[in-house]
């Protein structure tokens, strides 16, 4: 069961292929819970790692996290590839 409400169905046939970290700034792995965990924030993770190593389990994997927001990211299909191409810049699948 998905700790945070922001989320929404992954596309079919849709493997998760990488692992995207995302360092949130916050002051506080409680605060940043807080906020992945908030319906007015619009974004979340499947995972939160505290700045002890306590790993918090936020949204189901079969679910597709909202890691870019309320962003047009969030809703792009493919968002984390074209991102991962980017950044590495490797050609991607």
């Amino acid at each position: 069961m998905s700790v945070s409400p922001n989320f929404d169905d992954r596309p079919p046939s849709t493997p998760v292929d990488m692992l995207v970290l995302h360092y949130t700034g916050m002051a506080s792995g409680f605060i940043a819970l807080d906020r992945l965990c908030s319906p007015r924030a619009k974004v979340s993770a499947h995972y939160l790692i505290d700045e002890d190593g306590d790993v918090a389990p936020l949204v189901d994997e079969d679910k597709r996290a909202w890691h870019a927001g309320a962003g047009v990211l969030a809703r792009r299909d493919g968002y984390q590839r074209a991102l991962h191409r980017h950044r590495t810049g490797q050609p991607g699948p």
